[in-house]
């Protein structure tokens, strides 16, 4: 199994460079992550205030619109272009969001039940085999007791033949022998969150033209 989770800088690099506003590209792209975003907050579980951990946080774009709404956020990415981007739409925005260059597998800059919300920025299903578990046991861990955890993840169904280097198989996408994403299962989505010590609150599954995306709210037991 081969992951190169860094490979994501070069991404970053290139967006940045094009004009692009961040992962997704566009104001549009966001504003319909904006608008995901509140219905997950319609769902009535999603804590009105606290300190925020952003896992994933790209350059920032949902980290400042979380703190706009009153979170403390902060966010950990591991390309440094995508921590550098964050931080200069912050500064420019005189945004209270601060990110950092890190590992999500290893959260060193965060101490134990720190933060009463942690949110996973559509990080999870880059994550790749044991990974997965210890990306679940960094969340509890900085998560105070009772403390909630957001999944938003890729998932089944695929449709393989629009997704490049899908292996129904494994579940996991191949790109230059590069392990690049998994699409669990739901089932096996809620298992992982499950076994990790939370306790699951609300999940659902969408489905668009591509593949599934499951939402996991769940507390720190």
């Amino acid at each position: 199994m081969r992951t190169h989770y860094i490979g994501h800088d070069q991404v970053y690099q290139a967006y940045k460079k094009e004009g692009m506003v961040g992962w997704d590209k566009t104001e549009e792209a966001y504003a319909e992550r904006f608008a995901w975003m509140e219905r997950i907050f319609a769902a009535g579980n999603f804590p009105a205030g606290g300190k925020l951990l952003e896992l994933g946080c790209g350059a920032g774009n949902i980290g400042i619109w979380l703190a706009a709404k009153g979170y403390d956020v902060s966010g950990v990415d591991i390309a440094p272009t995508a921590i550098e981007w964050a931080n200069e739409k912050a500064k420019t925005g005189a945004s209270s969001a601060r990110f950092f260059v890190g590992s999500v597998l290893e959260l060193k800059d965060f101490a134990d039940c720190s933060f009463d919300i942690v949110v996973d920025s559509k990080c999870f299903h880059c994550i790749i085999g044991e990974d997965r578990n210890i990306f679940l046991k960094e969340a509890s861990r900085v998560l105070k007791k009772g403390g909630y955890l957001l999944i938003d993840s890729m998932c089944t169904p695929v449709k393989s033949f629009k997704i490049k280097g899908y292996d129904p198989a494994t579940g996991n996408t191949v790109v230059n022998g590069i392990i690049t994403r998994h699409f669990a299962t739901p089932d096996n989505l809620t298992k992982e969150v499950f076994e990790a010590g939370f306790k699951i609150v609300n999940s659902f599954v969408e489905i668009d033209e591509l593949n599934g995306n499951m939402v996991i709210e769940a507390i720190k037991s």
